[in-house]
């Protein structure tokens, strides 16, 4: 597997004796900075596991290094910073920041040249029953002053003002705890061609995704690392990288991945990036890749009788010469209990997935379609009635696969709502970024919501 990286190396070296046991130990740091998707979580599965990956350590050639760092068993994690105190802050008992101060905190915090770690700026009081209020109040200065981007703690121990710190700040990058870890990684996902892009089967999507826990990428608590990243699409899994326990903290994580295209794809082809940092923590970014010239998502919503039910149609389609829309898309449906009559109804539709068909017309500016199911459902239905037990039980029957959101939309008419259109005849401009909603309530006091957005798909660069 390799690690793609696409800007320059920057590697900053930081060597410190340290006599332990008699032995003199060089810390070397090195930090990488390799060079969109949408936000989407369920837990990685570990697909590929890669136990006892190496790290490689780059340097300059001009510089010499005598040595590596010795790690003791179970901390592969580079050494911080020593903290460093920026006195007189603050005059005596104030709380304001006095002039020229926040610059040189933030000289402070830039000197290290370390982007890995976050920052932390730690005030003090004066000494005495005031002590933990005046720090308080001196953080808040401090965040006033310095902005954001700095954790800023106020350290209320009373007898915590020593020397140069009672009016001054410390600027410190520890003491390292993993349970400091708050944030999912930092992600960035760029494709291949672009998301969005029609797509056809046999066509290659290249993926690159990187992944970091440094505070200069935008990881704001202390970093634990990239654990794993993956690549999933409608058919699985793509590839999948770990990076062993514990991983490096300050290690940028790039990779490249092609995918092909499936000879029968779905109408929208969705690929997921996913990371998970060492703590656990995970981010998310997924990308649609039409197969027509047109594509969207339709989402209905239905409530009443005996429904409690959703469904969403991903769906791709093109216009002829002729204005005839022809296209395919995929359904998914849920239900969710539905209490009725004294009763608590809960219903299972048999396939909860399946595909429909795209039709309709482009007319006066404006996408009229018409989505059609190709067989009935089967349901599971289950009654529960606490106050009439007789009235329980369950029993089995075809019924429209979209469950209310169809029965609804049939019994409401094909014309609902002042937008025009049921579920099955959703209207939109045909523009990209395009969208349209419906309400409607029958007699009976069954509603049926729905929304419609639809997007023009980009061209590849050789069309």
């Amino acid at each position: 597997m390799r690690s793609c990286h696409n800007s320059r190396l920057f590697a900053f070296i930081r060597m410190r004796p340290v006599m332990a046991r008699g032995q003199l130990m060089i810390a070397v740091l090195v930090n990488f900075i390799a060079a969109g998707w949408r936000q989407p979580a369920a837990p990685l599965p570990r697909a590929r596991s890669s136990p006892g990956l190496t790290a490689m350590m780059i340097v300059p050639a001009a510089v010499s290094v005598a040595a590596l760092l010795l790690v003791p068993a179970g901390r592969a994690y580079a050494q911080t910073p020593s903290p460093v105190v920026i006195p007189g802050v603050f005059d005596p008992d104030l709380a304001d920041v006095k002039a020229g101060k926040d610059a040189e905190i933030r000289q402070a915090v830039e000197k290290f040249g370390h982007d890995c770690y976050p920052p932390t700026v730690t005030t003090y009081g004066s000494g005495g029953e005031f002590a933990g209020p005046l720090a308080g109040a001196r953080a808040d200065s401090i965040r006033a002053a310095l902005g954001g981007g700095l954790n800023v703690v106020a350290n209320t121990n009373k007898s915590a003002a020593i020397g140069s710190l009672g009016n001054g700040v410390q600027v410190s990058y520890g003491p390292f705890s993993p349970g400091d870890d708050k944030d999912p990684p930092v992600l960035e996902v760029h494709s291949d061609p672009p998301k969005g892009t029609k797509v056809t089967a046999g066509q290659q999507i290249k993926v690159t995704i990187k992944a970091s826990e440094r505070y200069a990428d935008g990881h704001k608590s202390w970093p634990s690392g990239i654990q794993v990243i993956q690549l999933t699409a409608d058919d699985g899994l793509v590839n999948s990288q770990d990076y062993g326990k514990p991983p490096d903290p300050c290690s940028v994580r790039t990779v490249t991945w092609p995918y092909t295209v499936p000879a029968n794809p779905p109408p929208v082809l969705h690929l997921l990036a996913e990371t998970e940092n060492g703590a656990g923590l995970q981010a998310t970014k997924s990308a649609d890749f039409p197969t027509a010239d047109w594509y969207g998502t339709l989402k209905g919503r239905a409530q009443g009788n005996m429904y409690n039910d959703a469904a969403m149609v991903t769906f791709s389609f093109d216009v002829a010469n002729d204005n005839v829309i022809t296209g395919k898309g995929h359904a998914k449906v849920t239900s969710a209990p539905q209490d009725f009559a004294g009763c608590t109804i809960t219903l299972k539709v048999t396939p909860d997935e399946f595909d429909v068909d795209i039709g309709g017309r482009l007319d006066g500016g404006e996408f009229k379609l018409a989505i059609k199911y190709l067989k009935p459902g089967q349901v599971h239905r289950t009654q529960v009635c606490p106050k009439n037990p007789r009235s329980s039980g369950s029993a089995d029957f075809p019924i429209n696969p979209f469950l209310g959101v169809g029965v609804i939309s049939v019994a409401t008419g094909p014309n609902i709502g002042v937008t025009g259109g049921g579920f099955y005849h959703p209207r939109v401009r045909a523009e990209d970024g395009a969208t349209n909603t419906l309400s409607t309530k029958d007699v009976a006091g069954e509603e049926l919501t729905a929304s419609i957005e639809i997007h023009a798909a980009k061209r590849a660069a050789k069309d």
